[in-house]
């Protein structure tokens, strides 16, 4: 649908409706519908990894063996959700990268995980990029260090009160296109699916790329 003409409308079915949550959708299936006849149509950026779309967020590290692992999962949900990220996260062991932001500047850094965030949340209300925004032809690249256990309270509250960015454990840098580079094939996470795309990525930006149905 990306580059055409013709018209998304949502309605939220999906565990944590990030997407939805963002565009302020009514996940009650009636309302949602009520809201698609109403045809209020606008235009988001969409963005790609290695040409693979995406909407809202895709990212490696941590987030990416977790939507992998979810996805394996029969059971949904936040708990299913939660569950995951206490069982693996004591002993995940943050990865390498390099990072090249809009072709010209070079960061090497150690990192729990990087969220290219065009929307701002996760889902289930967890802010990642508070600030992104859907229609300013940029990314938030999330650079996210990880935290001592003990920290973990304080770093879930400002993820929920959509103030993660003044926590000293996340950088967030807006730009147009990144090239992430990394010593394995690992899984990547695009919108919630867990695909492995290569060792070097290349994310870019396609401004107003898409039609869509909004409050």
């Amino acid at each position: 649908m990306i580059d055409s003409e013709s018209i998304m409308g949502i309605i939220p079915g999906g565990s944590g409706n990030g997407l939805a949550r963002h565009l302020g959708i009514p996940r009650n299936k009636n309302k949602a519908l009520k809201l698609i006849k109403s045809k209020k149509v606008t235009k988001i950026d969409t963005a790609s990894v290695n040409g693979k779309a995406f909407v809202s967020i895709a990212g490696v590290g941590f987030d990416a063996l977790v939507a992998k692992l979810f996805a394996e999962s029969t059971q949904r949900g936040f708990l299913s959700y939660f569950r995951l990220i206490a069982e693996k996260y004591p002993r995940y062991k943050p990865k390498k990268y390099t990072i090249i932001i809009d072709e010209n500047t070079k960061i090497q850094t150690t990192a729990l995980f990087l969220s290219f965030a065009n929307s701002n949340q996760f889902g289930y209300n967890t802010a990642i990029a508070p600030n992104a925004k859907l229609n300013d032809g940029k990314l938030d690249l999330c650079i996210v260090k990880k935290p001592m256990l003990f920290e973990i309270p304080i770093i879930a509250n400002l993820l929920l009160l959509k103030k993660i960015h003044l926590s000293p454990f996340v950088n967030i840098i807006p730009v147009k296109n990144i090239i992430v580079k990394q010593s394995k094939n690992r899984h990547t996470n695009i919108d919630g699916e867990a695909v492995k795309l290569g060792k070097d990525l290349n994310i870019n930006i396609k401004p107003l790329s898409l039609n869509i149905i909004i409050p």
